[in-house]
């Protein structure tokens, strides 16, 4: 049997670590993707839309106030293009209302992030769909805020 010869153990043990050790940069690579983006003013991009919800003051305002976003993933025009609103607290009950049905289902995570994603094939290159969004911090004292989403046709 191959596991039992001696030569063949580190081999395994190699492979196991490298292997683990895969999985463990994986997961740093993904929480820094989900880490908020308003704390370093990054530059937005309709392949990585993010609004930062300032919820700071006695009104809440977002910027971009007119998120721009593709369709679909670059080159891959079945994948869809992940939209992320964060606080820049990086706290609050962070809620979405999202009109007119021009992206997925959102998500929140009642700590200060909400996200979604856009339906590719939905908009045509060269055209765009507009939807209004309502973004308010439950139990916060700042009113509604109205802004919009803008999904343009990729590249």
């Amino acid at each position: 049997m191959p596991d039992s010869h001696p030569a063949f153990r580190p081999v395994v043990a190699l492979a196991l670590t490298l292997l683990l050790s895969g999985c463990s940069a994986h997961s740093q690579i993904a929480e820094e993707a989900d880490a908020n983006p308003c704390s370093v003013k990054k530059k937005n991009d309709p392949q990585k839309p993010y609004v930062c919800v300032d919820d700071s003051g006695a009104v809440l305002t977002a910027t971009p106030f007119h998120v721009l976003a593709h369709e679909s993933v670059k080159n891959d025009k079945t994948r869809a293009v992940k939209i992320d609103w964060y606080t820049t607290s990086g706290g609050g009950d962070l809620r979405l209302k999202i009109y007119d049905a021009c992206v997925e289902a959102h998500s929140c995570n009642g700590n200060g992030h909400c996200w979604t994603k856009t339906k590719p094939g939905s908009v045509a290159y060269g055209e765009i769909q507009q939807c209004k969004y309502d973004v308010w911090i439950q139990n916060g004292s700042q009113p509604v805020l109205d802004p919009t989403i803008i999904i343009t046709g990729c590249c």
